[in-house]
Order: C-alpha cells, then sequence, then structure tokens
C-alpha cells in the first residue's frame, strides 16, 4: 500500500505512514478499546502538535474555542445543490445569521 501511495504522492512524509501505522495496528489489535487507549491519544495529540504548531486545538484553548467539532468526516457529495447550501450554510453561520434573515 505504501509503495503505491507513494507512486501517487512521492511527497508523503515518513511521518504520516508511521502515524497510520500505529493507528491502524491499534484500531485492529483493540476495536473496542482503541478510543480509551492512552497510547493512542497521546500520538494523536504529538500529531496534531507536529503538524499544527501553536494552533493545535489540543493544546490551543482560543483554536478550540473557535472549532465547531466538525472535521471533514462527514459523507462527501459530488451533487451541486447540497455543496452549495452547505457553503451558504457555513457562511451565514459564520456571520452568526440564520437562513432568511437580511
Amino acid at each position: 500500500m505504501w509503495t503505491r501511495l507513494r507512486l501517487l504522492n512521492p511527497r508523503l512524509p515518513l511521518g504520516a505512514q508511521h502515524f497510520a501505522e500505529q493507528w491502524i495496528s491499534a484500531a485492529t489489535l483493540a476495536p473496542d478499546s482503541v478510543m480509551d487507549d492512552e497510547g493512542i491519544r497521546r500520538i494523536i495529540a504529538l500529531r496534531e502538535r507536529h503538524l499544527k504548531h501553536g494552533l493545535a486545538r489540543l493544546s490551543n484553548p482560543r483554536a478550540l474555542e473557535r472549532w465547531s467539532g466538525r472535521s471533514g468526516s462527514g459523507r462527501l457529495s459530488y451533487r451541486w445543490l447540497p455543496v452549495a447550501r452547505q457553503i451558504l450554510m457555513d457562511i451565514l453561520d459564520g456571520q452568526g445569521r440564520q437562513p432568511g434573515e437580511a
């Protein structure tokens, strides 16, 4: 798998592979308890701090406060209407407005 991924993206960081292998291994060995595993929580925190530095939500209260809780894990849609609707709803939400407000 990693050989194929590196062919598709030669700039794939080694850290991404290491993180993914740790996560996949833990999730495969103990799928029911991986979310409560302190070791896994530690590697997730280290990975976020490594990638986002001072903007990491796990160590920056302001970044955590601004976070909506969404992480891009929702189902993708390739139809324009639901995509446009979501974009508009996000804009209104950012402005603190509701649909229909002037």
